[in-house]
């Protein structure tokens, strides 16, 4: 029918057009009229006529086109003008009126009266004339409100308060003393749009009392300004917009999208869009696209006196209609005499064509096998692998043979359906990127990256995939993965954070430094001021300077200071950090770290208390020492003089009063040597249950009637090693203590319970790990605050009356229970009581029998003696008494005249009395040498001031006999017998 046509058109042309009628009956007819003519000669003939005339069918269109665009330039430019005009003078209308009704004298006196009085007719009388007004101007609503922006009366009678908008416009009506109007905004209360008109109310001295606000829909009034179209149209539209910091929101409701007004924003952008132009100043004619994605000619201007930029477009589709008809019947006929150029073309290039795409199959071909990709061609209905390259025969070890019979679910691991899934993905190409595993020949798999995509050859479909191995890349990224986790523990382990800041905006926080701080990454952006925010605000000025040195390039090192957490915890931090510069000296961003610190300090203060609480004691320690020997003294020589003294003698109650102060002595003395832990103990197996069984009785005596004591014991045997006397001490002291604490009664609870004890080992003194037995004693007492509870254990601080208590007892009890390798510690809050939780090691030993020995008479003797004692007036009391009952004593000045005189009467002494800490050698040191002359020798040690000479490898654990200063002249006596007589 083509041909018809062409032969209808060109039969009048004469000679030329013969020619080529001719030339194209036999393209289409596949024939060739004149064997003598060029066919080269004929395509550029065509092509000459096809570009004549499809330059002069563009120069026609072009012109009209031009004649239409100018047409409705003109259109454009008056509707928007006019648009623009009417909405300035609408604004313009709405001020004045706000402001002649502002200055209306009956309505500042009705006002005035309401203020003044405030009575219900008075506030009836100004809101029935506020909705006179509201009807004539029709105002959605008229408001007053006090120069702050309270609601004093409003034609609304629902309207209970005010947004912060109607505050805000009352007062800058008050400071800017005339009318103005707010801008279209949504109402918080009701949801509708609205503008606002807002004047001041003003007295006769011109000072504001009272503000106005007419609210008005711009639905009623500027939307049907902005909306109408004077002339017939399906495109064009006109809209208002505004800026509103990085965007810009259209005012009015689009034409072309649902949604009601304010619902469509821009962004700043999007600079291809007639609004973002025309708020970008550019005024006047626009070609762009709007928001639907179409071309349009627009027009933009300025409403003036407002903030509203106006757009009129109209799309180009519309303007230019008759010319894509006209156009389109030029393109037509091109086309078809394109068509019959082209013909000819494929019949000259026919054999040409051939060659080439021989010579296409043959390049494919060759980048298919020789390429270094792994390469598989697949079936995508069955899987079945059509053809693999050599790289794939390679990598995956089966023949190109073998390969070619296998079926790709045979190397992807995945199960068959899910794979066709896959697959099916790449045919209706969804996708053509995908992670495998794929399994090779030798049973090993490989993770792999894969590259498909759908084909056509020879009218069939195929998948064309290229495969690359990446075992090694995934490898390396678990590995990076793992050293970050490794890392981030590390971090969170240490509570150490990093951070980096390039001096303007957000600072760049590790996980760790919000875990630090105690805040979230949802809710806290880490800037300057923010951060510094969360430091204590004593120490903001020495951040501030610190962050200053460091960002000028000092160096002013790592810096100490609290943190307060939003929970009110206070953590201590250490903090460092320097300034990065490039190759050229040029500043580009500081890093820094910063550690939680708080478990450290805390650690350091305990440190601190401890070696308070051990110089106390080593002080202590030495003044029991120097103290007991001037008791032992005094109650040697009393006791000696008791015991010369008959029952009826009238001055023997004076030297019993003497033996009775010197014994409270000791016991004051025995007391600071327990704190001190120098005490020597007489350590057995016992069973705890059992010691605070035999002790309760005397707890009972102890507190008030007022007070219940209650046991819960654990269920098995507590074994532990311990000096069942100083634990009974504990007990006394902690009971006394709960008695003090509960002056109108209570209860007094002893708990005793099996504890795991590895986490306990590192406050004890015990070398291996052991499970502890726990002792608690609880009372309901007045309690403590944290400042008390942190001294408690310290010597001499009570917080008693005077006079009513030493403030050792919990001392002693802290000295007792670490001398025991144990750890004691409280708990207690002001009104909620106290409890104290001793811990000791437990033992795998049977019990001992715990008792005492009934007391021998006093019998004298007459071995010989050495007594060692470089307190003269204690070496001659103890001299005196032992010749007293018939004993020979060799008395030394120190240890060396101990030794020497040993030496010299060797044969002789039977038993030797050694002071504990004697000059040039102590008790141990002489012992130790007198042992190697008599191994056989018995001994004596007598101390006030128990040190590790006595314990810990020392002379106790060789069964050697000690006596604690002060010591009774008969007690002495005793004991000396008990020695000479053991076997």
């Amino acid at each position: 029918m083509t041909s018809v046509i062409l032969i209808d058109n060109i039969n009048n042309s004469g000679g030329a057009d013969a020619t080529l009628l001719r030339l194209q009956t036999a393209i289409i007819m596949k024939t060739d009229p004149d064997k003598n003519l060029n066919k080269t000669h004929i395509v550029f003939f065509i092509a000459a006529l096809s570009v004549l005339i499809a330059a002069s069918g563009y120069f026609y269109y072009r012109h009209g086109e031009k004649a239409i665009r100018q047409e409705k330039e003109n259109e454009l430019k008056a509707i928007a003008e006019l648009k623009m005009k009417q909405i300035a003078e609408w604004h313009k209308d709405e001020l004045n009126d706000a402001a002649v009704i502002s200055k209306n004298s009956f309505l500042i006196d009705a006002v005035k009266k309401y203020l003044n009085g405030k009575g219900p007719g008075d506030r009836a009388a100004l809101v029935k004339h506020l909705n006179q007004i509201k009807a004539e101007h029709g105002y959605k609503d008229i408001i007053l409100s006090s120069i702050k922006g309270k609601l004093l009366a409003s034609t609304d009678k629902a309207l209970q308060h005010v947004d912060t908008s109607i505050v805000k416009a009352a007062k800058q009506a008050v400071k800017q003393q005339k009318s103005f109007s707010t801008d279209i905004y949504r109402c918080s209360a009701h949801g509708v749009l609205q503008i606002n008109f807002v004047s001041a109310l003003t007295d006769k001295n011109g000072s504001a009392f009272a503000v106005m606000i007419f609210q008005m829909s711009p639905e009623d009034f500027l939307y049907p300004i902005i909306e109408f179209w004077p002339t017939s149209s399906r495109t064009s539209e006109t809209y208002i917009a505004r800026r509103e910091q990085d965007e810009i929101i259209v005012l009015n409701k689009l034409r072309h999208l649902d949604g009601p007004a304010f619902s469509h924003r821009y962004s700043l952008n999007d600079k291809e869009t007639e609004v973002v132009k025309a708020v970008q100043g550019h005024a006047g004619f626009l070609d762009a696209r709007d928001y639907r994605g179409v071309d349009v000619l627009a027009y933009a201007g300025h409403v003036p006196d407002t903030p509203w930029f106006m757009v009129a477009k109209v799309d180009k589709d519309e303007i230019f209609e008759e010319s894509y008809f006209k156009i389109g019947t030029i393109i037509t006929f091109i086309v078809l005499l394109i068509l019959l150029s082209t013909t000819g073309l494929l019949f000259v290039h026919n054999k040409r064509s051939e060659q080439e795409l021989r010579k296409s199959e043959e390049l494919y071909r060759n980048l298919f096998e020789n390429h270094s990709a792994v390469k598989l061609m697949i079936d995508p209905d069955t899987g079945s692998i059509i053809d693999a390259n050599d790289a794939a025969v390679r990598f995956y070890g089966w023949p190109r043979e073998r390969l070619r019979q296998m079926r790709i679910q045979e190397i992807n691991t995945l199960p068959d359906d899910e794979l066709m899934k896959e697959i099916e993905k790449v045919r209706t190409q969804k996708r053509n990127h995908f992670e495998f595993r794929h399994r090779r020949a030798d049973g090993s798999v490989r993770d792999v990256e894969v590259f498909s995509s759908r084909i056509e050859a020879k009218g069939r479909e195929i998948l064309h995939s290229i495969i690359h191995d990446t075992t090694e890349r995934k490898q390396a990224e678990e590995a990076l993965r793992k050293s970050e986790a490794r890392l981030k523990k590390s971090q969170e382990m240490a509570k150490l954070g990093n951070w980096s800041y390039d001096m303007s905006g957000p600072i760049l926080w590790s996980d760790e430094m919000y875990r630090i701080y105690g805040v979230s990454p949802e809710t806290f952006t880490p800037d300057v001021e923010s951060f510094i925010g969360l430091i204590h605000h004593d120490d903001r000025s020495a951040m501030r300077a610190w962050i200053k040195a460091c960002a000028s390039g000092e160096k002013p090192g790592e810096m100490e200071f609290r943190a307060v957490l939003p929970d009110g915890a206070v953590r201590f931090i250490r903090g460092g950090g320097e300034l990065i510069c490039d190759p050229e000296n040029r500043p580009l961003y500081m890093s820094g770290t910063a550690q939680d610190i708080t478990e450290h300090c805390r650690l350091e203060d305990q440190l601190r208390h401890a070696q308070k609480l051990e110089g106390i004691g080593q002080l202590a320690g030495g003044i029991a020492h120097d103290f007991n020997n001037v008791l032992n003294a005094v109650v040697g020589y009393a006791g000696l003089l008791r015991m010369k003294m008959d029952s009826s003698d009238p001055l023997a109650h004076y030297a019993d009063e003497i033996l009775s102060a010197g014994q409270r002595g000791a016991a004051l003395t025995h007391q600071i040597l327990a704190f001190s832990r120098k005490q020597v103990l007489d350590m057995k197996h016992i069973e705890l249950n059992e010691v605070i069984k035999s002790i309760e009785k005397m707890l009972h005596r102890l507190v008030r009637e007022d007070i219940h004591i209650k046991l819960e014991l654990f269920n098995k045997p507590l074994v532990v090693f311990a000096d069942a006397g100083q634990i009974d001490q504990v007990l006394i002291n902690l009971a006394t203590n709960a008695r003090d604490s509960m002056p109108e009664g209570g209860q007094l609870t002893i708990e005793t319970k099996l504890v795991k004890g590895p986490m306990l080992v590192e406050k004890t003194s015990c070398s291996e790990p052991s499970d502890f037995a726990e002792i608690s004693v609880t009372d309901t007492g007045c309690g403590m605050d944290a400042e008390t509870l942190y001294h408690i254990f310290e010597p001499f601080f009570t917080t008693k009356a005077v006079g009513k208590g030493t403030g050792l007892g919990l001392a002693v009890a802290h000295g007792i229970v670490r001398q025991h390798n144990g750890h004691i510690e409280a708990y207690s809050e002001i009104g909620r009581g106290t409890v104290f939780k001793i811990f000791l090691p437990l033992s795998n030993q049977m019990t001992e029998t715990i008792g005492t020995s009934p007391a021998l008479q006093v019998r004298g003797g007459t071995e010989t003696i050495l007594v060692a004692e470089d307190d003269a007036s204690l070496r001659n009391l103890s001299t005196i008494v032992l010749c007293e009952y018939g004993y020979k004593v060799i008395g030394a000045v120190d240890g060396e005249d101990a030794i020497r005189k040993f030496l010299e009467n060797k044969d002789s002494i039977s038993l030797v009395v050694l002071d504990g800490i004697m000059p040039k050698k102590n008790g141990k040191e002489v012992f130790d040498e007198i042992l190697k002359l008599s191994p056989d020798i018995k001994a004596i040690f007598m101390s006030g001031y128990a040190e590790d000479i006595f314990t810990h490898g020392g002379l106790l654990e060789n069964a050697v006999t000690f006596v604690p200063k002060p010591v009774k002249p008969d007690d002495l006596l005793r004991i000396v017998r008990e020695e000479l007589d053991r076997q």
